[in-house]
């Protein structure tokens, strides 16, 4: 069974580079990623999709245009409380990352992203959640 992924970034490169990174798993069917541009974006996706969509990961960046990760993650986390949610920032501040985890999110990624590391969390989660 594949495990839903959504990535929120707004450099379009990096939606490119994660399905490069990933094709052996998304080419196996083992990861679905969808890929949204800033947080209005994929949030106005779950609220059309809330009684369809099987996302359990969400990889979201913090500075975007139009809806940043902060504010995604508060919207989400109060409607999807089993979601697990991982945030991003290529500025490696420590308010950020306290402010991430205030809000619930269970880690902080560094960019540029390290692929392995960011496999492992999504092999846990898959191994957590059964599938």
């Amino acid at each position: 069974m594949a495990i839903e992924i959504a990535f929120v970034d707004d450099e379009v490169t990096l939606h490119k580079i994660f399905d490069l990174k990933f094709r052996k798993e998304i080419s196996g069917g083992r990861y679905i990623f969808h890929h949204f541009m800033d947080g209005s974006e994929c949030y106005d996706f779950f609220k059309l999709n809330s009684n369809s969509t099987n996302i359990k990961i969400l990889f979201s960046d913090i500075t975007m245009p139009k809806m940043d990760g902060f504010t995604l993650v508060k919207k989400l986390r109060s409607e999807y409380p089993d979601l697990i949610i991982y945030m991003a920032s290529a500025l490696d501040l420590e308010e950020y990352n306290k402010r991430a985890k205030d809000i619930g999110n269970l880690k902080l990624f560094s960019k540029p992203f390290d692929f392995e590391e960011m496999k492992d969390e999504i092999e846990n989660v898959i191994q957590k959640l059964g599938l």
